[in-house]
């Protein structure tokens, strides 16, 4: 019993670093469109070194142990791919493409009042949309490496430490990339926290499903088709979603170094949460 109560405390720790990359906003004062690019870049990179080198190469690993080499690559290759297209077409449905391209195509020059209003609207509603499609997939991430962490934890609480420091580490840029287009289009502080803040919570989440339900169930090739596909989500969201918004917002330069910082930031936690 003991052993549970750490476990889940473990979990509940690695889960709720988020929360520190969602105070960031707390600490910004500037309207100017260069911190919006530079931080949309950054989340951008965040998201897409995580996907390749954290997500799909657990993917190939875990499915590639259930396949073999090539079999297993070529499911996580196409879970990957699958991934993509599913977030496509929900895009699509939610007409954020439309909505977002609609607006910039129309009269480049001057702007009166209405019409730069209904701009600034479009973009503040795709700015919170892309912060939940993040949350919503950085969730699904978090279930089973809750789950992960609370297993290690059951089995051997000192060994399962360092895996929780690292995993909180490696969650502060993710709290970030969650946090902050939900405060440039909000505006809100309390309600950028907070998207972040269930995110990470999710992390116990997975270990209390995990514990209490899905234990029986769940499997490499599991872990392997739903990694594969949240990294695929994950890809499209920093293509289709932050680069463009780091880059209308700022020019080609800073929305690349924001890009370069967040790919640096997670390569480093990634590193350690090996």
């Amino acid at each position: 019993m003991e052993n549970i109560s750490v476990a889940f405390f473990l979990t509940f720790i690695a889960g709720m670093a988020t929360s520190l990359g969602a105070v960031v906003p707390f600490f910004i004062r500037s309207n100017g469109k260069k911190i919006l690019s530079l931080v949309m870049g950054f989340s951008a990179g965040v998201l897409i070194y995580l996907a390749l080198a954290g997500l799909l190469h657990e993917s190939h690993e875990s499915l590639e142990a259930v396949y073999g080499a090539e079999k297993g690559g070529l499911v996580s290759v196409a879970a990957f791919f699958a991934g993509i297209l599913l977030i496509s077409i929900a895009d699509h449905f939610s007409g954020s493409c439309h909505s977002f391209h609609h607006s910039h195509k129309h009269h480049e020059g001057e702007k009166h009042g209405s019409e730069a209003h209904m701009e600034r609207h479009s973009y503040n509603e795709k700015l919170l949309r892309t912060g939940l499609f993040t949350a919503i997939t950085l969730s699904i991430h978090n279930l089973p490496e809750g789950f992960a962490i609370f297993m290690s934890a059951l089995k051997e609480p000192a060994m399962a430490v360092p895996m929780t420091i690292a995993v909180a580490v490696h969650n502060i840029p993710v709290g970030i990339a969650i946090a902050m287009p939900v405060f440039f289009a909000t505006r809100r502080k309390r309600k950028a926290f907070l998207y972040a803040f269930f995110t990470g919570l999710t992390e116990l989440v997975g270990a209390v499903l995990g514990y209490l339900v899905f234990a029986p169930y769940l499997s490499e090739k599991l872990f392997g088709i739903v990694f594969a596909v949240a990294a695929g989500i994950m890809i499209f969201l920093s293509f289709d979603e932050l680069l463009p918004v780091s880059r209308e917002y700022g020019d080609q330069h800073t929305s690349l170094y924001g890009l370069l910082a967040g790919m640096a930031v997670m390569a480093v936690t990634l590193v350690f949460a090996h």
